[in-house]
């Protein structure tokens, strides 16, 4: 359930650009980060604590709709042009 159409098509992106030995070992890389994350996740939730943990939702929430306020501001913009 980690890899989905984006992160396929990323992939496939990255493949034209760099060798496909770089992208299989950038896979292998995120894996084994992803894998430490979730295999350690009650650690680091007690080692965090949950109020780091509700600050750390918040700001990546903040994020996502910043960059997701740039992306309709850059649509009107190229709509109106057009």
């Amino acid at each position: 359930m980690l890899v989905g159409p984006g992160a396929i098509t990323s992939v496939m992106l990255f493949t034209t650009y760099y060798g496909i030995p770089e992208v299989i070992i950038s896979i292998l890389i995120a894996s084994l980060i992803t894998y430490l994350i979730i295999r350690f996740s009650f650690a680091i939730i007690r080692l965090m604590g949950s109020n780091m943990l509700r600050f750390i939702g918040r700001f990546m929430s903040l994020i996502i709709m910043a960059w997701a306020v740039s992306l309709i501001i850059e649509g009107a913009k190229d709509a109106l042009l057009v």
